[in-house]
């Protein structure tokens, strides 16, 4: 391509983008709004997680409280790590799933207006 081509194609491209500007503003709009919302989810499911980690804090030093004896204490913490694994691995999946759910929400209104 020579000078003249890629300075009338960015010209082109320019006026393009003034003329659909004014229409793209309540896309953008809406992708703000559903942001708002994401962050809302996002900080109710946080808070969500955050209490069940407490809860099983607290729930395992209750039961390291109540040993009687060593075995006791080595089965309060297996059973603390165990479950404690499924947990943040579940609550993983949930904030990637989250995540995923976040970005095709917030493309969506430029994708309609792309196509």
């Amino acid at each position: 391509m020579n000078e003249d081509n890629v300075s009338r194609i960015a010209r082109e491209s320019f006026s393009k983008t003034l003329e659909t500007g004014p229409q793209t503003v309540p896309d953008i709009q809406e992708g703000f709004l559903s942001a708002v919302g994401n962050v809302r989810d996002l900080n109710v499911r946080l808070i969500a997680m955050a209490r069940a980690n407490t809860d099983a804090a607290f729930d395992f030093a209750r039961e390291i409280a109540e040993a009687k004896t060593p075995s006791d204490l080595v089965q309060a913490w297996t059973t603390h790590a165990t479950k404690q694994f499924d947990r943040l691995t579940k609550q993983s999946s949930d904030l990637t799933t989250l995540g995923q759910q976040f970005a095709s929400t917030a493309s969506e209104p430029v994708a309609r207006r792309v196509s």
